[in-house]
């Protein structure tokens, strides 16, 4: 298999495969729309955007898909088991679910914004990069989780589904864990000077 489609193709797979598995086995309509819709789509907009902006592809290079995919890759390969069945074990693997994904989340936030920085010829200072990424990323974590933690409260659903713990907890604990591995993912981006 060509090693630029590997991470693509699997990812879609595990995607497709997470959702099958929810609508023949367990009752869950928004594990199946987020796997069987919309993870896929999201996925796929990398390589969308390559194919529409020759701009943006000539500033990303042409290693950039090999860089990111992984990562998306490793991000759903934590969460599917996670959605899937571990929410339901008294085992707390959602304080490593947000620290993990929170950890490479700066990295691909550094692979979409440096880009297209370069596009516009600006020439941004690293540590205010570092503080606007810190801002995008904890603005994004923010809303996430509260988006979550609303559509529970209206339509009844379990996105914020723990065995041991309420919703509030959960949710602050979510924050704290994903916080956490922002920072650190964001030191070590730091201290590599920023090179992707």
């Amino acid at each position: 298999m060509n090693q630029k489609m590997f991470y693509i193709i699997f990812t879609i797979i595990l995607s497709f495969a997470t959702a099958v598995f929810q609508f023949l086995w367990q009752d869950g309509l928004s594990v199946i729309v987020s796997y069987g819709v919309v993870v896929p789509f999201l996925v796929l907009i990398p390589r969308f955007v390559l194919k529409l902006s020759p701009k943006f592809k000539s500033a990303v290079g042409k290693d950039w898909l090999k860089k990111v995919e992984p990562i998306v890759f490793f991000i759903i390969l934590v969460n599917a088991p996670a959605s899937l069945f571990i929410h339901d074990m008294a085992v707390q693997y959602d304080r490593f679910l947000h620290f993990a994904v929170g950890s490479f989340l700066p990295v691909l936030f550094f692979a979409g914004i440096v880009p297209m920085f370069r596009l516009k010829n600006l020439n941004i200072n690293r540590f205010v990069m570092f503080l606007l990424v810190l801002m995008i990323t904890f603005s994004g974590l923010f809303m996430f989780e509260g988006l979550q933690f609303t559509i529970d409260n209206i339509f009844g659903t379990q996105l914020f589904h723990d065995t041991t713990q309420s919703k509030e907890v959960d949710f602050w604990e979510d924050i704290f864990f994903g916080s956490t591995g922002v920072i650190i993912g964001l030191m070590h981006f730091y201290r590599k000077n920023g090179n992707f």
